[in-house]
Order: structure tokens, then C-alpha cells, then sequence
């Protein structure tokens, strides 16, 4: 019962332990989340349908959302490398202590699964909340009136940005 405890613990203390080098990394999905989500929500507005040209707008947002997801998988992978560099002496002291490979294994992916769900749940309220705002402007910016339009926050949009964001963790 207490080894099932121990490897959580000890991932969590890693991630509390190097929250300076973890902020970045975790600044970096966060912003990941935020901006895909914004793009998926409005790709899945009705709205969009009706503006002016709105076939190219909505094929601009869709060629804008996938070169996203590659600027963002090299952003991620970058800060994860930084990650793992500064940590390794950590590591290496795992198993000098008698941690075997499976276990600093499962530690570290613990930790992924940690960053990954603080990532996504920041990333969609931070997007829920200025998803609207962005959407407002991008409709300001092709003339369109806003009085009586509504924005609509889709699942759909949910499950596209954490199909998203779980593709480039695993």
C-alpha cells in the first residue's frame, strides 16, 4: 500500500521542487491549450458561416490552426528538453538510491500527467474566458455589427484541443 503512494508523492514534490524550471514548460501548454482553443471555438461558431468570404476565412483559421499545432509541438518539445536536461543529475541520483528504471519512468510520467492536467484545465477556462473577446474582434475587423450575435461554447471544440494537446504529449 505505501509504494502505491510513493511514486505520486514523489512526483509531486518534483514538480513543487522545481517550479522555476516547471513554469515555463508549464507556461508553454497553457499557452498551447489557450490559443488552439480560441481557434477550435470559433472555427465551431455558426456565425462564422455568414461572414463576408467566409469559406476563406474559415479556410485561413483551418490552415492557421494546424501550422499552430507545429509551432506549438516545437515550443512543447523544446521546453521539455530544457526539463529533462536540468533535471538529469535528479534523475541520475534516483538511481544511484536504488529507484529502478520503471519507477523513475512512471515518476516522470506521473509528472507529464500532472503538467498535462493543469495545462488543459487553465488553457480552456483562460480560452473560455477570452475566446469571446477575440471572436468580437474578429468580427469587428470584417465590418460585421456585433449587436445580437451570440458566442457559443462548444464540447467540440473541448475535445478537439485535448485530442490536441494529448497527441503531442504521448
Amino acid at each position: 500500500m505505501r509504494k502505491r503512494k510513493f511514486l505520486p508523492k514523489l512526483a509531486w514534490n518534483g514538480v513543487v521542487k522545481n517550479g522555476t524550471v516547471y513554469f515555463p514548460y508549464l507556461g508553454a501548454g497553457v499557452f498551447s491549450v489557450f490559443t488552439y482553443f480560441v481557434f477550435s471555438s470559433i472555427l465551431h461558431n455558426d456565425i462564422i458561416g455568414i461572414l463576408p468570404h467566409s469559406i476563406y476565412v474559415w479556410t485561413l483559421l483551418q490552415i492557421g490552426r494546424v501550422l499552430l499545432g507545429f509551432i506549438m509541438l516545437g515550443f512543447l518539445f523544446y521546453t521539455n528538453s530544457f526539463l529533462i536536461k536540468y533535471r538529469k543529475k535528479e534523475i541520475g541520483l534516483y538511481h544511484i538510491l536504488g529507484l529502478e528504471k520503471r519507477h523513475v519512468t512512471m515518476m516522470l510520467a506521473l509528472e507529464t500527467v500532472l503538467i498535462f492536467a493543469v495545462s488543459f484545465l487553465a488553457g480552456i477556462v483562460t480560452g473560455g474566458v477570452f475566446a469571446k473577446l477575440i471572436f468580437l474582434i474578429l468580427l469587428n475587423m470584417s465590418g460585421m455589427g456585433v449587436q445580437g450575435i451570440t458566442f457559443h461554447f462548444t464540447a467540440a471544440a473541448v475535445w478537439q484541443t485535448f485530442a490536441f494537446l494529448h497527441l503531442f504529449i504521448y
